[in-house]
């Protein structure tokens, strides 16, 4: 069971495992592999998919500070990047959240709007950051961010407090 647990996982890793793939991601308990292999085979060989991150995040979790070393690492590799933030839009995990929200404090505008698209078509969201980009001076940003806060009645009104609080302090608000 362990040699097909390993050859499964193997699979999912080179994204070889269309079909079954949540089936076996679920099914496999521990991991084959090592630390270093994940962080190879994601930053290394840039084989970033849905179940690779998804495997590390299971396995891993408490190796995240080394995970996020390597993603900073490819902060100038936008394409790179890129499929990264998509592949964690299908996670719709806490991991995958914080993975977003660091991607974001490291990033250029452009990747930083992705960021928040991907995090308006997640069902979870972190509060809190959204209201410190819902307070921020950029009027994409903070659109986006009030766009996922809105949601939630109560968040929006949160928002729309600070926000107030911040007009009244530049006398634009009577």
């Amino acid at each position: 069971l362990k040699k097909i647990s390993g050859y499964a996982e193997n699979l999912i890793l080179e994204d070889q495992c269309a079909a079954g793939s949540e089936f076996f991601q679920a099914a496999i308990s521990s991991t084959t592999l090592t630390l270093d292999d994940y962080i190879k085979k994601i930053f290394g060989e840039k084989k970033v998919t849905i179940g690779a991150l998804k495997l590390f995040f299971k396995f891993f979790p408490n190796d995240i500070a080394l995970f996020y070393e390597n993603l900073r690492g490819r902060r100038d590799d936008l394409a790179f990047l890129a499929g990264f933030v998509n592949c964690l839009k299908a996670l719709d995990s806490k991991a995958a959240l914080d993975a977003l929200i660091y991607i974001y404090d490291f990033s250029n505008n452009l990747t930083k709007q992705e960021v928040l698209k991907v995090m308006s078509e997640m069902p979870i969201y972190d509060e809190k950051f959204l209201l410190s980009v819902a307070t921020g001076s950029v009027y994409v940003f903070k659109r986006c961010a009030l766009d996922i806060l809105g949601r939630d009645i109560k968040t929006i009104a949160k928002a729309l407090d600070i926000m107030s609080d911040r007009l009244r302090d530049l006398n634009l608000l009577f």
